[in-house]
């Protein structure tokens, strides 16, 4: 079933009723999940769309997920029983701990350890802020004209209107400044390698909703307290 994602004739492969199943890689390639669609017969402009499993995954990357690491198509008849489609996981947080950064006067921070780091994110702009949440994890840029954040990087977005923009050299921006205008969020330090956490090392920087860092703090056996600083609102490790 699954053999004609990799014939160089499966790009040819039509469904009768456009529907199409894609097949994904999951964070750090440690398996697939898979997404069913059906193919417009015809785009914007009323050109039609070719019925194939080469455009179906033209499709899904381009218009339906741009963030998606997609090994392919394949046409939905060729799905022996579609009840039998993993369902996608969820984002989690396996464990948690504080990292402390001794010598430096940086202040203590959440260290988690997940899984199924989420894909798929709709944002909404206020204040200059693109936020956006999924499954606990927060994404957010700050960006109101061109600049050079990222190297000058076009960041392509979608909106929760359904509309879609290009963000040309967003700025990271930090949890206070998002906190002025959606519900508050904390940062925190994650990774998916057990050896890493177990270690305390080579952490990437992301915000959780607060919600979720209180769930991580309690694992971690600490307290978050909500504090002021220079005007935003933070949430720093009690001591």
């Amino acid at each position: 079933m699954l053999g004609q994602l990799g014939n160089k004739n499966s790009r040819n492969v039509a469904s009768p009723s456009r529907t199409y199943i894609a097949m994904c890689n999951r964070s750090n390639f440690d398996g697939y999940y898979f997404r069913k669609f059906i193919l417009p017969e015809r785009n914007e402009f009323d050109v039609p769309y070719d019925n194939n499993c080469g455009y179906a995954s033209w499709y899904f990357l381009n218009v339906l997920d741009g963030f998606s690491c997609i090994e392919g198509c394949f046409a939905a008849e060729n799905w022996d029983d579609l009840k039998t489609v993993p369902e996608e996981k969820k984002f989690k947080i396996l464990a948690a701990a504080v990292k402390r950064w001794k010598g430096f006067s940086n202040k203590p921070e959440l260290y988690i350890l997940v899984e199924n780091i989420p894909q798929t994110w709709l944002y909404e702009k206020r204040g200059g802020i693109y936020y956006a949440e999924s499954e606990g994890k927060v994404s957010f840029y700050f960006y109101e004209k061109p600049g050079s954040g990222y190297g000058g990087s076009h960041i392509h977005v979608k909106m929760k209107d359904g509309t879609e923009e290009t963000l040309i050299g967003p700025w990271s921006s930090r949890a206070g400044v998002a906190n002025k205008f959606f519900p508050h969020c904390v940062e925190v330090i994650y990774t998916t390698d057990a050896r890493d956490f177990k270690e305390l090392r080579c952490g990437t920087c992301c915000a959780l909703t607060l919600e979720m860092a209180q769930e991580a703090a309690k694992l971690a056996g600490v307290t978050l307290v909500k504090t002021d600083e220079g005007g935003e609102t933070v949430y720093r490790i009690q001591d």
